[in-house]
């Protein structure tokens, strides 16, 4: 069960992230961000 949980997750990280990985990086940073400014 849990490594088909594993690949499910990465396989609908992967579906929501953008392909180019400058753009990657910058929705992880913006996702950072946003919950920096969630816990401040």
């Amino acid at each position: 069960m849990k490594p088909d949980f594993g690949n499910g997750i990465r396989k609908k990280l992967k579906a929501i992230m953008p392909k180019p990985v400058k753009m990657r990086i910058q929705y992880l940073v913006s996702l950072f961000l946003v919950t920096l400014k969630i816990t401040n």
